[in-house]
């Protein structure tokens, strides 16, 4: 009597979303199905905390990576550390790279079931000056340089935000509403934290922080009632707050200049 294959499920990410899936799977499907998860970083970075390993002085490359390889293996999954580059509903296949070696040739791989937990992509690309003047805490690149920039600060204005969060409006339904900032939590727990930071470096505090959102609120997503309150706390505080900045057209050495034509 001829075996049935196990249907096959091919999970697009191994991050937050797609190492949880992954892991769900497995769980409550057991040995039925043959898993194979590709994520082109052999690893996931914890990116919420990043914030609060640069403000204590550490390296976020040696203390916010996940192996992930090591868990899949474990649960019984296999993972290709490869780009994903095309994907083709119809025939059910995804063109892949691997992409631990520059060069590597094109591979295909075809699935029963698919999930897409690839996540964002980053424009800072898109921000007129960002890769002189700019910093962040979305990566273990950027988590060290903003390190680097804080051990040489001796004082001056500091302004956090976030650009327009630009994302496809084709088929959107009208009751899906628009937001102008993606979330700005972290913006508002990085103020917080460079407040901090300030005060016990003897270099000042949130006088010398501006925060600033594109939209007409910042943190809009979490409603006016957690946002209020903040406000009166930031406010405070000493942070400066500038709203309806629309988006960051520059940056240069000495500030920001925003669509609203406002700048800091």
């Amino acid at each position: 009597m001829m075996s049935m294959a196990k249907p096959k499920v091919v999970v697009l990410g191994s991050s937050f979303a797609g190492l949880t899936t992954a892991r769900f799977i497995r769980k409550h499907a057991g040995d039925k199905v043959d898993l194979v998860v590709v994520d082109r970083n052999p690893y996931l970075t914890f990116v919420p905390n990043i914030q609060m390993e640069v403000l204590a002085g550490h390296d976020p490359l040696e203390t916010m990576l996940l192996d992930t390889p090591a868990i899949h293996a474990k649960d019984g999954n296999t993972f290709l550390n490869a780009e994903v580059v095309a994907l083709d509903p119809d025939t059910r296949r995804v063109q892949i790279v691997p992409s631990d070696r520059p060069g590597s040739a094109p591979e295909s791989l075809s699935y029963d079931y698919l999930v897409i937990a690839l996540g964002n992509r980053l424009a800072y690309d898109q921000i007129a000056g960002f890769g002189e003047h700019g910093d962040t805490v979305s990566s273990g690149f950027y988590g060290n340089k903003l390190r680097r920039r804080l051990a040489a600060y001796r004082g001056g204005p500091i302004v956090i935000g976030s650009a327009r969060f630009h994302q496809g409006l084709q088929d959107k339904p009208d009751w899906l509403p628009v937001g102008l900032a993606a979330c700005e939590g972290p913006p508002l727990e990085l103020g917080l934290a460079m407040a901090h930071w300030l005060s016990t470096h003897h270099l000042g505090d949130a006088h010398k922080i501006t925060l600033f959102t594109p939209a007409e609120m910042i943190a809009e997503d979490a409603g006016e009632a957690i946002v209020t309150p903040f406000h009166e706390m930031a406010s405070q505080k000493g942070f400066g707050y500038l709203n309806n900045t629309q988006d960051v057209r520059r940056l240069h050495a000495d500030g920001i200049e925003f669509e609203s034509r406002a700048s800091l």
